[in-house]
């Protein structure tokens, strides 16, 4: 389930303004590769996360069976099976090269929502949160509208009137998730807008979109991005679900979602075949979960307290 913001709660963003700077000078990276190296869990995920990702761009490369090569013979194949390491789904073709293949259209599906929804919702969140008034209002208001909708079910609607597909998927999913970053961004704005360096710049006459860009976005960012990431392992899934429902990928072409539809039929005769495509689901949503709540402490410590 995609948690609003109405469910997370808002940490006032850091002052990381120095000498009326408004930027840090910590090397975060440093600081995220240290936060690693004493959190475990994180560490592995991100290890995980980064085989998924090689994985998935170097299918053409990895001398993989045709995913969509069928061959009846081998239908419903347990693993371990010669020539079928993982097995073979419902018309014999090879689970792992679908598996890996399906990874792509996964990925996808979660990562570009997060990133798209994230940009126009944090930017409308910044702008609204900054100026305030009639601008706030209406921009505010009219993304309230989205939340007398339970976030699934409309992503499920827009999916059904656009028709399947990955693109009307993704479309759905974007439109769903930028109400939610944009209210978290609006809150930061309005943390952000009445501290000194910001009246300072204001006062020597910076024009808004300067005052923006250059002392607002670098220090409302940091608790944005965090929700956005921690966004990624519940998308990846509700991405799954509507696949799983007919409204994402097409067949043959493989996705995890997918992939789980056309199996559920022989749970009874293959149940560990057919029960494959859900682990990829389940470990790549909490290995970004894990890696997310890493991220979020480190963007903002008071979190971890």
């Amino acid at each position: 389930m995609i948690a609003g913001p109405r469910a997370t709660a808002v940490v006032e963003p850091l002052d990381t303004a120095s000498a009326g700077a408004p930027t840090a000078g910590v090397n975060l990276w440093k600081e995220f590769r240290g936060r690693l190296s004493r959190d475990r869990p994180a560490a592995v995920s991100l290890a995980f996360l980064i085989l998924v990702a090689v994985a998935a761009v170097a299918a053409p490369i990895l001398g993989l069976r045709d995913p969509l090569d069928i061959h009846a013979v081998d239908r419903l194949a347990s693993p371990f099976t010669t020539g079928h390491l993982l097995g073979a789904d419902e018309q014999g073709r090879d689970m792992l090269s679908r598996l890996v293949w399906g990874s792509r259209t996964s990925l996808l599906t979660g990562i570009l929502p997060v990133v798209v929804g994230g940009g126009v919702g944090g930017l409308l969140g910044l702008f609204a949160g900054y100026y305030g008034g009639v601008p706030r209002t209406l921009t505010m208001r009219t993304l309230d509208v989205f939340f007398t909708f339970p976030a699934v079910l409309l992503a499920i609607a827009i999916a059904a009137i656009l028709g399947p597909g990955v693109r009307n998927l993704i479309f759905a999913l974007i439109v769903v998730l930028i109400p939610a970053v944009a209210r978290v961004a609006e809150n930061a704005a309005v943390a952000v807008r009445s501290r000194e360096y910001v009246e300072a710049a204001r006062a020597s006459g910076a024009s808004g979109l300067k005052i923006i860009f250059q002392h607002v976005l670098p220090n409302a960012a940091p608790p944005v991005i965090a929700y956005c990431f921690t966004l990624i392992g519940p998308v990846i899934v509700v991405a799954a679900g509507l696949s799983f429902l007919g409204l994402g990928q097409e067949p043959p072409y493989p996705e995890w979602g997918l992939m789980l539809n056309r199996l559920l039929p022989s749970i009874f005769v293959a149940p560990v075949t057919s029960a494959l495509p859900g682990v990829p689901i389940l470990l790549t949503a909490l290995a970004f979960d894990l890696l997310g709540n890493a991220l979020r402490d480190l963007l903002d410590p008071r979190l971890a307290e």
